[in-house]
């Protein structure tokens, strides 16, 4: 269980964003591994991360991982005001994640 070094209010609706965005870029379900990734590059995100990283000592792209890992575990329990927004499948034994509703272009 993570400490108080990163907040799911604080990093939940990034982590939402960065799907949106990875979808309307590539039309399709977007990995776990492809949204930490997309953190490490969010301005916002990283600053997240790199404070949760000063006070953990994890690497970022564990702490990326951890985050996303967080926020599908919140979902499979139910416990997260994001499950209907997103369609969740598996592929290559990761979850991934696709808006529900497809923004407007």
């Amino acid at each position: 269980m993570h400490a108080a070094s990163w907040r799911h209010n604080e990093i939940f609706p990034v982590i939402a964003h960065v799907i949106g965005a990875e979808f309307q870029q590539h039309h399709r379900f977007v990995t776990s591994r492809e949204i930490a990734a997309a953190l490490l590059r969010d301005p916002e995100a990283r600053r997240i991360i790199d404070a949760a990283v000063q006070q953990r000592g994890r690497t970022p792209e564990r702490t990326a991982s951890d985050m996303v890992a967080w926020f599908g575990q919140r979902i499979t329990l139910e416990q997260s005001e994001w499950q209907h927004m997103f369609e969740r499948t598996r592929i290559n034994r990761q979850y991934a994640y696709k808006p529900a509703t497809p923004p407007n272009i």
